[in-house]
Parts: C-alpha cells; structure tokens; sequence
C-alpha cells in the first residue's frame, strides 16, 4: 500500500490594509475603475488587498506547521507606521505589469523581511532572491494593454499602521484566486 503524501498548500505571508488604508485604496480604486480604459485591467477585489511581505509557493502540512512555530518564538509585536502612494504602474512605468500603490520600505518594515526570511530559510525554503519592494496591487494588467502615462495627477500619500501579520492560503479557481487564513500575529504594541 502506496503512503499518500499530504497535498502541498499554496501560501504567502502579508499585511492587511488598516481602516485609513482602505479607505484610501477604495478612492482610488473607485476612481480608476471609472477610466475608460479600465477594462484593460483585471481588477483586484477589495476584500484581497494586501501588503505581500513574503511569497512561500507550496508548503506541505508539516513545513506550515513548523512556519507558524517559528513566526510565534521569532516575531516582535510592534505595529509598523507606512506610507502608502498613489496609484502607479508597477515594477516600473516602461515594464508594467499592475497598477499598485507602493509601501516605501521603512527600518521596521525591513526588520520584518528579514525576521521572516530567517524564519522561512528555517523550514528549508531558498532565500529570496530579489530586494523587497512592496506594494499592494489594485489591478493586473491584460496582454497588450495601452494605458496612459499618468493615471492620476499630483501627489497624494497616506500613513498606515500594520497591525496584523497573516499567514493566507491561496486556491487558485476558474473565478480568480480565493484566501484563506491559516495563521495571523498581532503586530500591535
């Protein structure tokens, strides 16, 4: 008799908009998605904005486990102050892919990274390759889209506290992809 192995889960660790941020992101959202070029986006649903600090991909079971063990021993319950900009194309305006709103890195926001990196290499997953740049994404782009340089005028930015770590599942559906709370932390003082 074949052992079945547990089926491998697909997961990222993220921050959720506070109330000021949310309001701030449904704005915009509202007003992009009024442009007539928005259907040359596939807009995010506003209960799925958030701050993406570390993608994981497929975890087993047991690696989730030991994850959540390490993240409680490891993580320091102190809410971080963000910024959060308007509106752009993201990684850059020559190569877009999204539009998002980037969170500039700060001190504390970058202490998280690296906690959670540490804590993530600890359950056998290759370091990140790639500088932390966050951002949290209103809309992905369509294959060919023409969108214009500037989607919004001016300069508008908000302060945020991150209050809450979580740990989500992603299932990817015919409907788009679907989250899940496996574990949460509180970063909260």
């Amino acid at each position: 008799m074949a052992v079945v192995q547990d089926k491998p889960l697909r997961t990222f660790l993220a921050i959720p908009p506070d109330s000021a941020a949310w309001e701030y992101l449904t704005i915009y959202h509202a007003r992009l998605t009024a442009q007539a070029w928005s259907g040359q986006v596939r807009w995010v649903k506003p209960e799925q904005w958030h701050l993406t600090v570390r993608f994981l991909g497929n975890l087993f079971p047991t690696q989730v486990e030991t994850l959540i063990a390490s993240l409680n021993q490891e993580l320091s319950s102190s809410a971080l102050s963000l910024t959060l900009t308007q509106p752009s194309f993201f990684p850059n305006q020559r190569r877009p892919r999204v539009i998002a709103c980037c969170v500039p890195t700060t001190e504390g926001l970058q202490n998280l990274v690296n906690c959670i990196e540490n804590c993530v290499q600890a359950v056998g997953l290759l370091p990140e390759k790639r500088p932390f740049r966050g951002h949290i994404t209103l809309g992905r782009l369509r294959d060919n889209a023409t969108l214009p340089a500037n989607m919004i005028d001016g300069e508008h930015c908000i302060d945020w506290r991150a209050n809450t770590l979580v740990l989500y599942q992603s299932t990817l559906t015919a409907q788009g992809s679907y989250y899940q709370e496996l574990a949460s932390w509180s970063l909260a003082s």
